[in-house]
């Protein structure tokens, strides 16, 4: 039906109706509102469905100038029809009829280090297509849009009922999910999923269309994409064009395919319009996008665990990882391609979990958490048959604590040898070979050796085995540290027992033998396997001893979940029934959720206030040729010395680079495009600041924000910096509150 809807937003008419049904409405609503509003927080990553419920007047109040129904909608097309996930957890929203997507340079690094891999180094040189022949394919990404949201919580709890242990409640919803599944697909062709709220108190059925044949048409380079490197991450001021342009096609039915060069691009039911009229502090914002997760409703224990002996733990073990990568990979260009990616993305993660236990230190957390659950058990306590929640909250507590000390040692295992190691994660692939050796399981064993030589290859292409050699050396000292004796993996005993306890012998020793540090010797060992020779293979020991230790603790921390999960659902349940379910908004789970906000800075402290808007002046003024990452674009300074920026200046006559809203966002959020009160793009969010990065777990109106990279930059770097003025025929711009027609110099 969507190739045939035609929006309610066209035509005079419309938007005369529209605006009289909004001031009815607003002249019923507006008194009781303006109190609320001038302290009210933008907290929240609402589900579309619960817009209506919840949202409608507070938006309208603010100064909203879409109808709800504009920004989704059951019946047609809306706004929430043109923002997509992509398949490597950000998000894109699509901003032309061609389907042409924006997104961020960081949404799809891994892409960029395939093509960088194999020669192609976007990465570094950015891109930029010169007509729809040259844009690129990048096999593996796909994107994805929700087109039907739909509450099914009666049918689901009706099957499978109150009384139903925990252990079996989420089979029994996946049952019951099953055949609402089935039937959605079969009538709308599109895939279904089930999708699990509130700790189980509410469900949905969500309906999905995939797209696999995406290219890339622009990224900047890295030094304009992620200005200020790596330790840039969650800082603000920031000053960094991290943006990219995608484009979505189809077959020639319009349909999902694969990648062909006959494929079309695709024709979305709706398309976001880009704005160049720019803001001004105070002005309404909103995000669609896809957070990947939160977990708001955590008891004292649980943030107390995360907070005592998750993010310490994680902290240590990543920095002392990164420093080895990073040494390796400063001595060698070659090293540095290899490792790029993983070191990022382990230093963006190390970063957020030390920023995130000091935001939360300074926001006191922990102190509110512990006021609101004695508030809520108090509360508990005085309602009708709430025995069973207050005794399953009572063993959340217990459980959380006796858990911790697996908890900690998991980290260790997972993140220092698992993630860290190279040829541990090659031998791990070969774990099984083993004990079909053993067995005699010749089928088995032909399936485990019968590798490829692009197989092989692929194994060892992002192998250095010198950076693997100090990594081991590094981690296996490192361990020993953090660990208790008893703790440690069985390979350990075997160091102390016939090494002498010399890491560094063991360590060589592991290196000059074994069959996983080497493609040539691998080959070797996989065209005559032997049990014996794999047992003495003081890689595969390691691995297996390790494999061991974590599978230990997985089997307690399982045994433990059914009861946490039931601890969290009657917790959830017993906020909702307290506060009421508008307030109570379900934590993000990787499905389309809205939030609103302001443009607005902030102060992290006594002495400091931060305005809202960087530019791209203030990017020239923090050039830095000797410090890595803060070398400014030649080309890009030479259009900002001439104030080359077309019709994109600011009020000030500058080029806006990034800005801050108080939209609540977490990781997923990224590549989502930040609306005006018309729904119109004024930027694209890439980030949150450090202050804020308590977001997962809770949300502070005064200091949390999202870093956005302003749209007139995007439009500048198109049309100035390089051949991108070929796309502006598709880009549906609004200046004055009015759709234009294309500018050319």
């Amino acid at each position: 039906m969507w190739d045939f809807y035609i929006p309610s937003r066209v035509g005079k008419m419309a938007i005369s109706m529209r605006g009289a049904f909004r001031f009815v409405r607003l002249a019923l609503v507006l008194p009781a509102l303006l109190w609320a509003l001038r302290g009210e927080a933008a907290e929240g990553m609402f589900t579309l469905p619960e817009l209506r419920e919840e949202l409608r007047d507070t938006l309208e109040a603010r100064g909203m100038e879409l109808l709800i129904d504009e920004l989704y909608s059951t019946y047609g097309p809306s706004v929430e029809d043109a923002v997509g996930r992509l398949s490597n957890g950000g998000t894109g929203a699509v901003v032309s009829s061609q389907g042409l997507v924006l997104t961020n340079q960081h949404c799809i690094l891994p892409n960029l280090h395939e093509l960088a891999i194999s020669g192609r180094n976007y990465l570094e040189e950015g891109y930029c297509a010169t007509g729809r022949q040259q844009e690129v394919p990048l096999p593996g990404l796909s994107m994805r849009f929700t087109r039907v949201v739909r509450d099914v919580t009666p049918q689901i709890l009706a099957f499978v009922g109150e009384a139903a242990p925990q252990a079996k409640r989420d089979s029994l919803a996946q049952m019951a999910g099953q055949r609402l599944i089935d039937s959605a697909e079969k009538k709308s062709g599109f895939e279904a999923e089930l999708v699990r709220l509130r700790g189980g108190n509410t469900w949905q059925l969500v309906e999905y269309q995939t797209f696999r044949d995406v290219r890339l048409v622009v990224v900047p380079p890295r030094r304009i994409a992620q200005f200020g490197g790596e330790g840039e991450n969650w800082l603000w001021p920031r000053h960094a064009g991290d943006f990219a342009l995608l484009r979505i096609y189809t077959d020639a039915q319009r349909k999902p395919a694969a990648y062909a060069k006959s494929n079309v691009p695709y024709s979305p039911p709706w398309s976001l319009r880009v704005s160049v009229d720019g803001y001004k502090e105070g002005d309404l914002t909103m995000t669609l996008g896809y957070p990947g997760r939160s977990e708001r409703y955590l008891t004292t224990a649980e943030l107390q665990q995360r907070m005592q002996v998750v993010n310490p733990a994680v902290g240590r073990v990543l920095g002392q990882r990164n420093r080895v990568w990073k040494y390796h990979m400063d001595a060698s260009p070659a090293v540095a391609l290899k490792y790029a990616l993983r070191y990022s993305q382990s230093e963006n993660y190390r970063q957020k979990v030390v920023g995130e236990n000091a935001a939360l230190r300074r926001a006191g957390e922990e102190k509110r958490r512990d006021e609101e659950e004695r508030a809520m058990f108090s509360w508990l306590a005085q309602q009708k048959n709430t025995g069973r929640s207050l005794a399953a909250l009572d063993e959340l507590r217990n459980l959380t604590l006796r858990r911790n000390p697996a908890v900690h040692r998991l980290i260790h295992y997972r993140e220092g040898l698992a993630n860290s190691l190279g040829f541990y994660q090659i031998a791990n692939r070969f774990r099984g070979l083993q004990t079909a050796l053993e067995k005699g399981d010749d089928e088995a064993i032909k399936r485990m050796t019968k590798l490829s030589k692009e197989d092989m290859a692929s194994l060892f292409r992002d192998y250095d085995q010198e950076t693997d050699r100090a990594m081991t050396r590094s981690m296996l000292k490192f361990l020993r540290g953090q660990l208790q004796p008893g703790e440690l993996p069985a390979f350990y005993r075997l160091i102390d027992k016939d090494f002498g306890g010399d890491i560094d012998r063991f360590v060589d020793e592991l290196f000059r033998e074994s069959a996983f540090v080497s493609p040539e010797r691998l080959g070797r060992m996989l065209a005559r396997p032997k049990a014996k020779q794999l047992q003495k293979d003081l890689g595969m020991q390691l691995c297996q001893a390790t494999h061991a230790k974590m599978q230990e603790d997985l089997n307690m921390l399982v045994k433990a979940h059914p009861a946490l999960e039931e601890g969290q659902r009657l917790y959830q349940a017993a906020w909702v029934a307290k506060e009421g379910k508008g307030r109570m908004y379900p934590n993000a789970n990787g499905t389309l959720r809205f939030s609103y906000g302001r443009v607005e800075g902030y102060s992290p402290d006594a002495i400091r206030t931060f305005g809202p808007v960087t530019s791209l002046e203030g990017m020239l003024l923090r050039e830095d040729e000797q410090l890595d990452g803060f070398e400014v674009d030649a080309r890009l300074k030479g259009l900002s010395e001439r104030k080359d920026y077309f019709q994109y200046r600011n009020a000030e006559s500058m080029m806006s680079l990034n800005f801050l809203t108080t939209n609540d966002v977490v990781a997923g959020n990224s590549g989502s495009p930040v609306l005006n009160a018309h729904g119109d793009v004024i930027g694209l969010c890439f980030d949150t600041n450090s202050e804020g990065l308590l977001g997962e777990v809770g949300y502070s109106p005064r200091v949390s924000r999202a870093i956005n990279l302003d749209i007139r930059y995007v439009l500048f770097y198109l049309r100035k910096y390089t051949e991108g003025l070929w796309l502006f025929s598709e880009f549906r711009v609004v200046r004055d509150g009015k759709e234009e027609g294309v500018f050319y110099d």
